[in-house]
């Protein structure tokens, strides 16, 4: 059986009738290309630059609050023990003194203190409109919730009783007087009146020591209380409990600043008091190693410091309201209210005294 082969050989024929018939493109012409040298330059290698780190923002600083400066405070005094225990003394009589010294003044009602006492202490000098005196001492009533009448009474110290009635003021009733001696050789007298007649039992010549009882507040005229008094004279007198002037011009004394005055002066260690009984008493300053100035009734006082006593400045016509010591070289100044200013400088090589040279004056009038 004959093989048929005919497609495929068709198919040849026609396929290389179709290459035979393709358009042949014409040839390329080479171009010729001029040769060009160019010179490179090599190139330099970039430095290389660090990358930078981030800065950390800094924490705000906040401005110092400023710190307060404390104002020195002075160191407070500690005492120790019983001061008052150290003073107590029993008297111990002698030829001089047969009953004995004061050791230390307590007060008249409720002693020592009189912590408690409701009226007392605070009306000695004043001028009485119904006497037209001054009165010489201090009315007392007896402690806080008590009734006046009939409060115990008691000595102020040791002493020597001088004077003892029970009816010494008449109808105003009692009066004890009491003689004590200080331990430097003065005298002073403390007075108890207005007494119930029935308590005071006491009688002159005798001794009394501190606290003891010498009567009770009676009925007066007036309204119970006690009349107390300090004073320089009359040790057998009972005199009428007012003057005509100024008491302390005639011997009375403050007694409640008596008392603590005498407290102070007994305490260990003071050498010397001196009370600002003026109320217009004022500290000026330190003028020299051995004086201190004090202005008092319009006058300028040097107290010595060894001993306390005391001497005026003779500062001549000048007219003083006000003064003031100079802190480097101790000079003084005075002013007065017409408009005067004077300087003074102390004496040279005068250390122990208070001699003073005129400077200076300004009258601002």
């Amino acid at each position: 059986m004959q093989t048929v082969r005919q497609p495929l050989f068709v198919f040849i024929i026609a396929f290389a009738l179709v290459a035979s018939c393709t358009k042949t493109a014409p040839p390329i012409t080479p171009t010729a290309v001029a040769a060009i040298n160019t010179a490179v330059s090599p190139t330099t290698t970039p430095t290389s630059t660090p990358t930078p780190q981030p800065t950390n923002t800094p924490t705000p600083t906040a401005s110092p609050t400023p710190t307060f400066t404390p104002t020195a405070t002075a160191v407070p005094i500690i005492i120790s023990g019983n001061p008052r225990a150290a003073q107590l003394k029993a008297p111990e009589p002698d030829g001089r003194f047969p009953c004995g010294v004061v050791d230390t003044f307590d007060f008249p009602i409720d002693p020592p203190d009189a912590a408690g006492v409701r009226r007392g202490g605070v009306d000695f000098g004043v001028y009485r409109n119904r006497y037209a005196k001054y009165h010489a001492g201090e009315d007392w009533g007896g402690p806080a919730g008590s009734r006046n009448l009939g409060t115990p009474v008691y000595s102020i110290g040791h002493g020597l009783v001088t004077y003892a009635e029970p009816v010494g003021w008449g109808r105003d009733q009692g009066v004890v007087i009491v003689q004590h001696t200080l331990t430097d050789g003065r005298r002073l007298l403390s007075f108890y009146g207005h007494l119930d007649p029935d308590s005071v039992v006491l009688n002159a010549g005798e001794c009394v020591v501190r606290g003891d009882q010498v009567g009770n507040i009676g009925q007066p005229r007036t309204t119970p209380h006690l009349h107390f008094e300090i004073r320089t004279q009359a040790p057998y007198e009972t005199l009428t409990g007012y003057w005509p002037v100024d008491p302390t011009l005639a011997g009375w004394l403050p007694p409640s600043q008596t008392i603590w005055q005498q407290r102070i002066a007994a305490s260990p260690g003071v050498e010397w008091i001196r009370p600002f009984t003026h109320a217009g008493t004022r500290p000026i300053g330190q003028f020299n190693a051995n004086a201190f100035i004090v202005f008092e009734d319009n006058q300028l006082i040097a107290l010595n410091s060894a001993d306390g006593s005391e001497r005026l400045f003779d500062l001549g016509d000048a007219v003083i309201d006000a003064a003031l010591v100079h802190e480097q070289n101790a000079s003084l100044y005075t002013a007065g209210r017409l408009g005067q200013i004077n300087a003074f400088s102390p004496v040279e090589n005068s250390e122990t005294d208070v001699n003073l040279t005129p400077l200076w004056s300004l009258d601002l009038a």
